[in-house]
């Protein structure tokens, strides 16, 4: 499964491998949830408590950069037992598979809870979310369907730019990707066609 880096709109897919989202790009598919995106700009807790400390539902949040917080991740899911390693996207876990999914969840959440999350990115303008789907109806939905994969139909531009913050599951190019996909495959359709308009230039 993999939540892209900071991309809220792709936090309900989910692959074979998992990707845990860190700092990095803008916040969107916030969103695929391994644990994230990100994820950091999609999902981030900002919590009352201090670092290191989290009630049942909060998250501290991590004062350090986006590197260090790649490297506190890998440490404790790497101790957790988990084959982590960190890349260009985030942290990676290969290993795991779709019914290893809850166990993953769980041992990221205890690393949640123990490193901290990184804080939201500051929101995006209406005008800013309006050029990130202009970018993924576009240049972004034809590379996925360059590279053999389906995409859902886009929802209208002003719906999406209404949903970006609100929508419990925002609509993703990468949503229709099959579950089963490997982490191969997935970083490479998130590095051919990348979530982040930035990294298509």
């Amino acid at each position: 499964m993999a939540v892209p880096r900071g991309f809220r709109g792709v936090l309900a897919l989910l692959l074979s491998g998992a990707l845990v989202a860190c700092a990095g790009s803008p916040g969107s598919p916030g969103s695929p949830d391994a644990g994230t995106t990100a994820d950091q700009g999609a999902e981030a807790t900002t919590a009352a408590a201090a670092p290191g400390v989290a009630g049942e539902d909060e998250y501290p949040v991590f004062a350090g950069t986006g590197e260090e917080y790649d490297a506190a991740v890998v440490t404790c899911l790497t101790a957790a037992g988990w084959d982590a390693v960190a890349n260009q996207y985030g942290v990676s876990v290969p290993s795991v598979t779709v019914d290893q999914r809850e166990e993953f969840e769980r041992a990221r959440d205890a690393c949640d809870r123990q490193i901290g999350k990184l804080p939201p990115e500051p929101n995006k303008t209406k005008a800013e979310i309006g050029e990130l789907y202009d970018y993924f109806v576009t240049t972004a939905a034809e590379c996925v369907r360059d590279h053999g994969y389906r995409v859902d139909d886009p929802p209208s531009r002003d719906t999406y730019i209404e949903d970006y913050y609100t929508a419990d599951v925002l609509w993703s190019i990468y949503g229709a990707v099959p579950d089963d996909m490997s982490q191969q495959d997935w970083e490479t359709l998130n590095r051919d066609c990348p979530q982040d308009p930035e990294d298509a230039r």
